[in-house]
């Protein structure tokens, strides 16, 4: 005869208890264990423009300092024809405008593709990105500064709203607030000067990005088949001068 033995079935629950307690042991918590992709975002194309983009579990994050992301279709229509600013024609203009939270773009409007498309279809002759692997205190943190200036405004401890033409200046006062590496960077005026700054410091772009790379083709392709739009004949525009200056303009 025989005989029924006694199996215990496993518990996910319990199991996980466990985990959270080793990591708790450890010294590690499930916050702190999340890593953060930050990037620094540099574009060149007249005085050039300075961002942050951010990944952490899953999410996306950009912040945009100053900047006139999501109303490049409205400031091409008043300073030109229809026309000539079809070559924006597809996108999700209102969607991306009802986004913005004090500077901020959350989630699918942080696409960062989508925004160097953007950008360069607007004229910027290249960008660069720079790519930062962040973990513990520092990874949590710069998360939680760039999500509480969007949910909080002005009763944030870090204010994610900047006037025009700030922007570099606030992407290093949030570097800085990040500590370690970042706490010893200058803050010049204008995002060439901070490329060079960075890569003075050993610190180099992970990507380069024109209106002819062919990530931003097959973007813009893709965008404009979803609308039913023909195909966008792209043109290299002349190379845009930015100043190396860090006087105060």
């Amino acid at each position: 005869m025989l005989r029924k033995t006694n199996t215990k079935k496993w518990n996910p629950i319990f199991t996980a208890f466990i985990l959270l307690a080793l990591l708790i042991a450890s010294g590690v918590s499930p916050a702190h264990a999340q890593e953060t992709i930050l990037k620094v975002i540099i574009v060149y194309g007249g005085a050039g423009h300075s961002a942050i983009h951010l990944e952490r579990d899953g999410q996306q994050l950009y912040w945009d300092p100053g900047g006139f992301y999501s109303n490049e279709m409205d400031r091409c229509r008043e300073d030109d024809n229809d026309m000539n600013c079809q070559r924006f024609a597809g996108f999700p203009w209102k969607e991306l405008q009802q986004a913005r939270r004090y500077d901020v773009f959350l989630d699918d409007a942080a696409d960062l593709l989508r925004i160097l498309t953007i950008y360069h279809l607007d004229g910027d002759e290249k960008s660069e990105v720079f790519t930062f692997r962040l973990e513990g205190d520092m990874a949590q943190r710069a998360w939680q500064l760039l999500r509480e200036g969007a949910e909080k405004g002005r009763k944030a401890a870090f204010r994610t709203d900047r006037k025009p033409y700030f922007c570099t200046k606030s992407v290093t006062a949030y570097l800085r607030a990040l500590g370690g590496r970042f706490s010893e960077l200058p803050r010049p005026w204008f995002p060439s000067s901070l490329s060079k700054e960075m890569k003075n410091r050993g610190m180099t772009p992970s990507r380069v990005y024109t209106l002819n790379s062919p990530e931003i083709g097959a973007y813009i392709a893709q965008v404009r088949n979803q609308a039913g739009l023909g195909p966008l004949r792209l043109v290299k525009a002349p190379p845009a001068q930015s100043s190396d200056s860090d006087e105060e303009p």
